[in-house]
C-alpha cells in the first residue's frame, strides 16, 4: 500500500495537495480505501484516509488544512465504525473530533419529544483540539490494541 501526494487542480487558495492511497494525475482528489491486516488472512477492516495540505498563512510551512481517517468493516465502505476528522478553523464544532457509528441508549434517552433527534454518528466528539489531534500512528495503535 502506498500513499501518494497529488497537487489539486485549481484550489483558489494557492497550492493544495491531497495525500491518500490510489491518487494520481487522473484521480487527484478521491483516495481509495485499503485493507487492514496483520497477516495473510482476508482483511476484516478497511481504512480510508485523506489529508489536504497547503502552506500556512505566512506562506512558510506546509500544514494540514483537513484530514479524514475512517475505519470500515466492509470493502464497499458502507459500514463505518468511526472516523477521525480535522478541519482547520471550523465554526460549529471542534476542529479535531471523532465520530462513532452505533447505537446509544443514553443518547436516545436524551433525545426528548420535539427535540432534534441526534444519532451517535452525528456527534462531533472533541479529541483535544488543533495541537493534540490524533495522528495516523494513534489510529493504527488503536486498531492493534483494540
Amino acid at each position: 500500500m502506498r500513499i501518494a501526494a497529488v497537487l489539486r487542480p485549481r484550489s483558489g487558495v494557492g497550492p493544495v495537495f491531497t495525500l491518500g492511497h490510489g491518487l494520481s494525475r487522473n484521480n487527484p482528489t478521491q483516495p481509495l480505501a485499503f485493507p487492514l491486516r496483520v497477516d495473510n488472512k482476508n482483511p476484516r477492516a478497511w481504512m480510508s484516509l485523506s489529508f489536504q495540505l497547503r502552506l500556512d498563512d505566512e506562506g512558510s510551512y506546509l500544514t494540514v488544512h483537513s484530514s479524514y481517517c475512517a475505519i470500515f468493516s466492509d470493502e464497499g465502505l458502507q459500514s463505518c465504525l468511526c472516523h477521525f476528522d480535522y478541519e482547520r478553523e471550523k465554526d460549529r464544532y471542534t476542529s479535531a473530533h471523532v465520530q462513532v457509528y452505533g447505537t446509544s441508549p443514553a443518547l436516545e434517552a436524551l433525545n426528548g419529544k420535539g427535540d432534534q433527534k441526534r444519532t451517535l454518528d452525528t456527534l462531533h466528539i472533541p479529541v483535544g483540539g488543533r495541537r493534540f489531534r490524533p495522528c495516523i500512528e494513534d489510529v493504527i495503535e488503536f486498531l492493534i490494541n483494540e
